[in-house]
């Protein structure tokens, strides 16, 4: 609707018809995002750490890792787990086991995210794989190597394309972690706050002093 010579008005233009989108929808994972594993703390309380009371620090074979609560190395003056580790030859492909990483029905919480990170005080170059509830194994997640022999290092992994081998992603029982894997060795190595998701909601590095 105008006023003057209709003349002037713009040519008709052409319709075209309304776009159509299609939305795919995927389900969630059920569990907690960020949720945080052990903070080494062992305080005999569920509230820090999601699905079991203080997470299990644990290797196969006597004496190639061992666990220690320190108190005086860890984040912001708390404690950390200090891991003693010696894989004589033969044994150069030796892990320690973190777990268990499921609730009462089975499911594990770790399916809500795509990252696993920790902070680690020393050197050394670390692996993970996963283990589900049936002991099926996943492939590995690339070999991360820390670089700040003297403060912490914040170490994150994305399993967001890792192999799983036929290990089902909502029931993984297991972090599988391997020091300097393939070659044999030992040394110690400090590890706290073992998470899920993003690391940027970890606590800021703090001026740390090896014992």
């Amino acid at each position: 609707v105008k006023l003057g010579d209709p003349a002037s008005l713009p040519a008709t233009p052409t319709a075209t018809s309304t776009p159509t989108f299609t939305v795919t929808a995927t389900s969630t994972p059920s569990g907690p995002t960020n949720a945080l594993i052990d903070n080494a703390d062992n305080d005999n309380s569920p509230n820090d750490e999601v699905g079991a009371i203080d997470a299990q620090w644990w290797a196969a074979g006597g004496g190639l890792y061992n666990f220690e609560t320190e108190s005086n190395v860890g984040f912001n003056t708390s404690p950390a787990i200090k891991v003693t580790y010696d894989k004589p030859v033969g044994e150069e492909w030796a892990f320690m086991n973190i777990g268990d990483l499921t609730n009462s029905d089975n499911t594990s919480y770790m399916a809500a995210d795509t990252q696993l990170s920790l902070q680690v005080f020393g050197i050394a170059n670390l692996l993970i794989k996963f283990r589900d509830i049936n002991g099926i194994e996943t492939g590995d997640t690339g070999i991360i190597t820390t670089t700040n022999a003297g403060s912490w290092n914040n170490v994150v992994w994305d399993y967001s394309g890792i192999n799983w081998n036929g290990a089902d992603a909502t029931q993984i029982k297991e972090i599988m972690v391997f020091v300097d894997p393939g070659n044999a060795g030992s040394g110690v190595l400090y590890i706290d706050n073992v998470k899920l998701g993003d690391p940027a909601s970890l606590p800021a590095t703090p001026t740390a002093t090896s014992t």
